[in-house]
Formats: structure tokens, C-alpha cells, sequence
């Protein structure tokens, strides 16, 4: 009798255990599930608050940018015409300086120097208002054939600073709408910033490959070169930035560059490593598009 007892007090304790086995088991599921929940949603927080961040950097970047071009516009306005008037004055004083007078060639590098400031505040001016200089002039051209333009301009320096080029997947794209001066002027600077880049490295090579991508054709031009601190990287296009000595650069050529492809519709991107090299990788629409 005391037996049978023990029997069933013994099975209504296990049923016990197990009822509360069970209870814990789902208490652990249901804590799981909601520590999961949890860590996503803070996962997710995260990943808001950087977008956020990201997002306000941006804007931050484009009235910084805004602001500098605004007041790069009105300086180079208020500089283009007694520039043009110095090179006028240099001009005549040219015409009746005799070749063989000290004061002649004197003449000369003024001339060239304040053709050189011109330029700058040309510059200055397409960058503040890129759209300006791309309302008209649009055609139908190769992106290989203005490639082949812009090597050519600069082959004498490839040449002498002994650059190998690897250029392929040049068959078969198509014409892109294009003003051709323009994606030429992209192309000679970013390939002169890379022999820039190439000067004190022993493997001097630039790698250009063309392909199409959908409704693009990708133009990447990669050097061995020095490459471009993580520091500098997200301003290189910034104006007036730059990594080169001081009288080498003004810092606008990349900005301009960015503007001429957004201007076309496109985009242009940068990824360097320091010792290594960096890479260019622009992607221009074949049919043309507002920006």
C-alpha cells in the first residue's frame, strides 16, 4: 500500500518536473526571441544612425561646396577682366619689343604665366557653373577614340618617364552622346595625376579598361602609383584640394572632372591604398540623360 503511494506521489512529482521543464523551456524560447528582437532592433538603430550620419555629412559637404563655388565665381568674375586687360597690355608691349631685346622673352613668360591665371579662373567659373559650357556640343562618339586622344596629348611624358599603359576591352562599344572635349579633359587628368602618382615607384604601370555595363560604358584607369591616404580620399574632389606639392596643382582638376560627369549623367568613383595605387572608375550612359 505504501508502496502504490510513493508510486504515485513519485509520478505526480515527475509530471511536475516536467510540466515545469516545459514552462522553462518556453520562457527560455519566448526570452530568446526576444533578446533576438532586441539586438536587431539595435542592429537596426545602428545601422539608421550611421545612414543619418552619412546623410548629414553629405549635406553638410554639398553647402560647404555650394558656398565655396559661390564665392570662387564672384572672385574669378571680379578677376577675368583686369587679367584680360594685363594680357592685353603684355601683348602690345610684345609687338613692339624687338626678338633680339632682353625684354622679349621676359614678355613672353608673362604672357604664358597670365595665360596660366586665365585658365585657372575659366576653371574656377566651370566648376561654380558646369552646365554652362555642356548645354550645347553634344555628339555621338567612342570613348576609345577619345582614350586614344588624350595618350596621345600626353605620350611624350609616358614616353620619358618610361609608363607602360595597358589599355584593352576597347571592341565593340558603342557611341555614347558625349561633348567630346570635355570627357577628353577628364580622361588627360586623371591619366596625368596618375603618372603624377607613378614618379617614385619602381613598377610604373597604368591599366585602362573599357567595358559596358547595361546602359553604361565603364572606363577604369588604375596605377601603381603612391596611392592616397584614407584621410584625403573623401575630399579629393572637394575644390581647391589637393595632395600635391604647393604651385603643382589648384585642386581643381578632380572637381571639374566630377562635374563633367555628372553633368553627362554619369558617375566617377575613387579607391586607393597608400604604396599601392589607386583606381578610377567612371561610368558614362550611352544615351544621353539630364543630369
Amino acid at each position: 500500500m505504501e508502496k502504490e503511494i510513493l508510486e504515485k506521489k513519485l509520478k505526480i512529482a515527475l509530471q511536475k518536473a516536467s510540466i515545469l521543464e516545459n514552462m522553462i523551456e518556453n520562457t527560455t524560447r519566448e526570452l530568446y526571441q526576444k533578446e533576438n528582437k532586441l539586438l536587431a532592433r539595435e542592429k537596426d538603430l545602428l545601422k539608421q544612425k550611421d545612414e543619418l550620419e552619412k546623410t548629414q555629412e553629405q549635406l553638410i559637404r554639398a553647402e560647404r561646396l555650394s558656398i565655396i563655388g559661390q564665392m570662387s565665381a564672384g572672385i574669378a568674375h571680379e578677376l577675368n577682366n583686369p587679367m584680360m586687360g594685363i594680357l592685353n597690355y603684355i601683348q602690345y608691349c610684345l609687338k613692339h619689343t624687338p626678338e633680339n631685346d632682353n625684354k622679349y622673352s621676359i614678355l613672353q613668360d608673362a604672357i604664358k604665366e597670365i595665360n596660366r591665371c586665365i585658365k585657372i579662373v575659366k576653371d574656377i567659373l566651370f566648376f561654380s557653373h558646369p552646365g554652362l559650357e555642356m548645354e550645347s556640343g553634344y555628339e555621338k562618339k567612342n570613348c576609345n577614340i577619345i582614350l586614344d586622344n588624350a595618350l596621345n596629348l600626353l605620350s611624350y611624358r609616358i614616353t620619358e618617364e618610361k609608363v607602360f599603359i595597358n589599355k584593352h576591352g576597347t571592341k565593340g562599344l558603342p557611341e555614347i552622346w558625349m561633348k567630346a572635349n570635355n570627357i577628353e579633359q577628364v580622361f588627360v587628368n586623371l591619366i596625368n595625376n596618375a603618372l603624377d602618382a607613378l614618379k617614385e615607384s619602381n613598377k610604373k604601370e597604368i591599366d585602362i579598361d573599357l567595358s559596358q555595363k547595361d546602359k553604361f560604358v565603364q572606363i577604369t584607369i588604375t596605377d601603381t602609383g603612391c596611392g592616397i591616404s584614407k584621410e584625403s580620399l573623401h575630399r579629393i574632389f572637394d575644390p581647391f584640394f589637393t595632395t600635391k606639392p604647393v604651385g603643382k596643382g589648384t585642386g581643381l582638376g578632380l572637381g571639374i572632372c566630377h562635374n563633367i560627369i555628372k553633368v553627362h549623367g554619369g558617375s566617377i568613383f575613387c579607391e586607393s591604398k597608400l604604396g599601392i595605387g589607386t583606381k578610377f572608375t567612371i561610368l558614362l550612359p550611352i544615351e544621353r540623360r539630364k543630369h
